[in-house]
């Protein structure tokens, strides 16, 4: 006896993409956690180690000082950019870099850069205002 099982499979391919996306959906979840893990842990030295880190390069008390209030904020600066890092790794290795790119503009040019100079020259917070902007 002979059947056509042809027939039986005939939408099969329709889920195909919707299982690869998925696949490439969890991939891309999992290296951004891996991002905010390795962030965090760079973060939480610059934390810890915020007067010795400077205090490796130069003597001068005041620099010291700065140097390690800045380090507070690039720790905190570390989480965001290493993931908006690793995502946008993830859109460029799937072959997306129109959207990348556009985000990378608006987000630095059209809001960061703003920011940064407003708070760092009107608001006279200097140096930390820029850094905040970022």
């Amino acid at each position: 006896m002979f059947v056509n099982t042809s027939k039986l499979f005939w939408n099969a391919n329709k889920f195909v993409p919707f299982r690869i996306y998925f696949i490439e959906l969890i991939a891309g979840a999992q290296l951004i956690f891996l991002g905010f893990l390795f962030m965090s842990f760079t973060g939480i030295t610059f934390i810890l180690l915020n007067e010795f880190l400077p205090s490796l390069y130069i003597n001068d008390f005041k620099v010291v000082e700065i140097a390690a209030s800045l380090l507070i904020i690039a720790a905190l600066f570390q989480l965001s950019d290493g993931i908006q890092a690793v995502g946008l790794g993830v859109l460029k290795g799937l072959t997306d870099v129109k959207i990348p790119m556009a985000i990378t503009l608006f987000a630095y040019w059209i809001i960061a850069l703003p920011i940064g100079y407003i708070l760092g020259f009107y608001f006279e917070m200097n140096i930390i205002g820029i850094w905040l902007g970022l």
